[in-house]
């Protein structure tokens, strides 16, 4: 009897990689993986140069075809003080 030949998750090479997102403008972002078996979850986190952020899992969804999408808004952030807020 032969026996499956397990693999761990490994991002498929022909996604989309670099996304173009313009501010107010939602992109949804998929991650695609081929595995054996099946991955079980998915886990995605936010990283800039500062920090790593990890997504809370109602933040994604995960599909049955060894896929996870997210919905990616950009942020923006203004400074506020006494004399003003900041301009973009």
């Amino acid at each position: 009897m032969a026996r499956p030949f397990y693999h761990k998750p490994i991002c498929r090479p022909d996604q989309k990689k670099i996304y173009g997102v313009a501010r107010n403008e939602a992109a949804e972002i998929l991650c695609q993986v081929d595995a054996y078996p099946p991955p079980e979850s998915f886990k995605w986190s936010f990283n800039n140069t500062a920090e790593t952020i990890d997504m809370p899992q109602s933040g994604y969804r995960v599909h049955a075809e060894q896929a996870s999408s997210l919905t990616y808004t950009p942020l923006n952030g203004t400074k506020a003080d006494e004399p003003g807020q900041h301009e973009n």
